[in-house]
């Protein structure tokens, strides 16, 4: 079950506006905690792209830290492109399915048929990492 938006404390940190094709603001609008059926907050959910052939990717609570840490490896070392077995954390997929193709970091944080990947474009990443780190500190006074 996804929640509505973050609460406005996290969303005032996303005010600025920026172009509607721009990852950064499709995250910004996306971003939302995912609960159980206890309204327990569970994970976070979010966007980077809109169109055909993009997906909302998912990331457990527990897992969130450690994926942020691999997208900042990506910004500071790249990555190549290997197969993730299913069923793994979202830090660990996105760790394994990673690489930079034709301008734009490519990951997924699922694997299986049918996930889609996420694409920032490589000027982008220092400032979609900045969005998730803020979120990530937010998340942690909520829970």
């Amino acid at each position: 079950m996804v929640q509505p938006p973050l609460p406005e404390t996290i969303m005032s940190i996303f005010a600025l506006k920026t172009d509607a094709d721009n990852p950064i603001q499709n995250l910004r609008e996306s971003i939302a905690l995912v609960t159980d059926d206890d309204g327990k907050p569970v994970a976070v959910s979010f966007s980077l792209n809109k169109g055909k052939g993009t997906g909302t990717q998912t990331v457990s609570l527990d897992d969130f830290d450690a994926f942020i840490s691999v997208i900042q490896d990506f910004h500071d070392n790249g990555a190549t492109e290997e197969t993730a077995p299913v069923d793994k954390p979202a830090s660990q997929v996105a760790r394994e399915t990673g690489a930079f193709k034709d301008g734009n970091l490519v990951f997924r944080t699922k694997d299986g048929k049918g996930s889609k990947p996420a694409r920032i474009p490589e000027a982008l990443v220092g400032e979609v990492l900045s969005v998730l780190n803020q979120a990530s500190n937010e998340l942690k006074n909520l829970v």
